[in-house]
């Protein structure tokens, strides 16, 4: 059934009672985003940021304007015109409508994509329900999805996703077959893409920025040089 999303109101919240979502598959190139700031400082802030109140954490949760939120934090802003969302019966069903919003727009990270599906399943939502709100009812609306995520990999596993796409019949089956070629071929991806596997089963994909990069770069050196096991050194570092 399709979400029906009332707007109860329109309000100025302040942006640090507004948390964004870390499962939040959206990210733009830096020349993107310097273009976001440009026309934000020119033309004004536009279209508001969507919101959800989570009376768990006491805070709003930003459902939709990922970027635009980045772009207020950039230029120092305090406060951003909000819509406040309302009829969602749970926390999934407003994740269910945030990852609608990023279908078929702009870059995102197919492994934030695939485990979100997963953990939508975990909580009971089967795949012909996460189907319909994510706007994918069809077979040719599935292979433009598979085609956004070859977009995003890089030129290795771009190729090998294109050999397998056959096999490819529901998110589940995309979601096994990234897994799997993470875990085959994660070796061979350019330095600023890390890859964390667990048990030959989970995988993580973390796109690095420079900063991040370097600071991998000294953990390595540190193990290295210390003769460390590089987990117990992870573990020490995120204390």
């Amino acid at each position: 059934m399709e979400n029906e999303l009332k707007i109860l109101e329109t309000k100025m919240i302040p942006l640090d009672q507004i948390k964004p979502l870390d499962e939040n598959p959206r990210f733009m190139t830096d020349e993107e985003f310097n273009a976001l700031v440009d026309n934000i400082q020119t033309k004004g802030f536009g279209t508001p940021l969507t919101v959800w109140w989570n009376d768990d954490i006491k805070k709003y949760e930003l459902v939709k304007g990922h970027r635009r939120y980045d772009a207020l934090t950039y230029l120092d802003s305090k406060e951003a015109e909000c819509k406040i969302a309302t009829e969602y019966g749970n926390r999934e069903e407003m994740l269910m409508d945030a990852m609608a919003d990023n279908i078929n727009v702009g870059h995102f990270d197919p492994m934030k994509m695939t485990e979100l599906f997963n953990y939508l399943k975990a909580k009971g939502y089967d795949e012909a329900s996460i189907r319909e709100k994510m706007g994918i009812t069809n077979d040719k609306q599935l292979s433009s999805l598979i085609k956004q995520f070859k977009k995003e990999l890089p030129p290795e596993l771009a190729d090998k996703l294109e050999e397998v796409k056959d096999e490819i019949k529901t998110i589940d089956d995309l979601s096994i077959v990234l897994n799997r070629l993470f875990n085959e071929y994660g070796t061979t991806l350019p330095s600023n893409f890390m890859i964390f596997d667990f048990g030959g089963k989970d995988c993580m994909w973390v796109r690095c920025n420079e900063p991040l990069w370097n600071k991998i770069l000294e953990i390595k050196k540190k193990c290295t040089d210390e003769s460390k096991d590089i987990n117990d050194t992870f573990i020490e570092f995120l204390k």
